[in-house]
């Protein structure tokens, strides 16, 4: 299977990239610049339109253990 999603290749882009380290910190702004969150989404947005289907789909083809926001 392969990663589709706009949202959950650039989160699992970021993730593989912080894999040695086991975390992946950043400002709210950097995150939302990284994965081109668009302005106007409010964080109900960013959860319902962003965050859950990209981690979905991320844990469906990847086995990320401890994986959370």
């Amino acid at each position: 299977q392969r990663v589709r999603g706009k949202y959950a290749k650039t989160l699992y882009r970021l993730l593989k990239q912080y894999k040695s380290t086991g975390i992946l910190s950043v400002e709210w702004s950097q995150f939302r610049e990284l994965l081109d969150i668009p302005k106007d989404y409010e964080m109900r947005n960013i959860d319902q339109k962003v965050l859950t289907p990209a981690l979905k789909e991320l844990h469906k083809i990847y086995p990320f253990e401890h994986l959370s926001y």
